[in-house]
């Protein structure tokens, strides 16, 4: 019995870590920007996905060392060509959640910013 159950936690794991594939779509002076393709869903012309920021290096100004990281859950307006997002998450580099803020963002333009631009032009490409 002890075995069914190691092998059924063994199992859900190893599916839950490869149901996260990373693409970097975007660098800036404070780190990196990626898109998890596994979670990404199309709902006409809308798009649900999820986004990580990864610190670079050290960064008093937004208060991570490096290593340190951020996910978002977004909701791009493929017409409207608007971006808003409902969830942020901060993890320190250990995985260790930090803060969590799930009041949802008014939707803005992607073109008024060089990173939402860009993670609008991977997800809404036709």
């Amino acid at each position: 019995m002890k075995k069914i159950i190691l092998i059924c936690i063994t199992t859900m794991l190893s599916q839950y870590a490869l149901a996260e594939n990373w693409k970097l779509i975007i660098k800036d002076p404070d780190g990196s920007f990626y898109l998890d393709t596994d979670r990404l869903v199309k709902k006409g012309k809308t798009v649900d996905y999820w986004a990580k920021f990864v610190a670079d290096a050290d960064n008093e100004e937004l208060e991570m060392k490096k290593g340190d990281y951020t996910l978002s859950h977004n909701l791009d307006h493929c017409v409207e060509r608007t971006t808003s997002i409902s969830l942020v998450e901060d993890y320190l580099k250990n995985g260790e959640l930090i803060n969590r803020d799930d009041e949802a963002s008014d939707p803005s333009s992607v073109d008024d910013d060089e990173i939402n631009l860009a993670f609008f032009k991977s997800v809404c490409k036709s």
